[in-house]
């Protein structure tokens, strides 16, 4: 996870993880956040679990991730 952190800084990127809640507390000591949606779309399907943004904050209500994973 260090080095991933370390990747989105250098490249000023937006690191954005799905996470299971069982994860949640590892995450949020290695420097990520819990964004709070009021609505997500991934892959074109409606999402209702953890999204978590690298050491960032952001104040948008939705987001749309366009990638099928």
């Amino acid at each position: 996870m260090q080095e991933a952190g370390k990747y989105i800084k250098e490249e000023k990127q937006l690191g954005i993880l799905l996470c299971k809640d069982s994860l949640v507390p590892f995450y949020k000591k290695c420097g990520w956040k819990l964004f709070r949606y009021k609505a997500a779309l991934v892959a074109g399907k409606n999402y209702e679990h953890n999204i978590m943004l690298f050491d960032k904050d952001c104040t948008c209500s939705n987001i749309i991730i366009d990638k099928n994973f």
